[in-house]
C-alpha cells in the first residue's frame, strides 16, 4: 500500500503574523510587543525553522529573545508542578506493579 501526499500543510496564520511582525520589529508598539511574545511562545519546532533559514527573521527572532525572553518564558516553578504530577503518578503506578 503507498500513501502519496498531493499537497503540503499550509502556512498558519499566526506564523503570517509572527512573520509581518517580526519584518518590522525594533519599530513596534508595546502591545505588539506582547502579541509578538505569544506567538513565539507557542511556536512549533518546525515554524522556528522556518524563521530561523532567513538570517534577517533570525536575527530580529534572537534579538527578540534576547531583549524580552524573561517576559515570555514559563515561570520555571510551574513547568515543576506541572510535570511532577504525572512523573509521581508513574512512580506510583510502577511502584504498585512490581511491589
Amino acid at each position: 500500500m503507498l500513501t502519496s501526499y498531493n499537497r503540503l500543510r499550509p502556512v498558519s496564520n499566526s506564523l503570517i503574523e509572527l512573520e509581518a511582525l517580526l519584518d518590522r520589529y525594533p519599530q513596534v508598539h508595546k502591545n505588539e510587543i506582547a502579541e509578538i511574545g505569544g506567538l513565539v511562545a507557542r511556536l512549533s519546532l518546525i515554524e522556528e525553522a522556518i524563521l530561523s533559514s532567513r538570517k534577517d527573521r533570525a536575527e530580529k527572532l534572537y534579538n527578540f529573545r534576547r531583549e524580552h525572553g524573561d517576559h515570555h518564558r514559563v515561570p520555571t516553578t510551574e513547568l515543576v508542578a506541572f510535570l511532577s504530577f504525572p512523573i509521581l503518578i508513574a512512580a506510583a503506578l510502577l511502584w504498585w506493579a512490581f511491589a
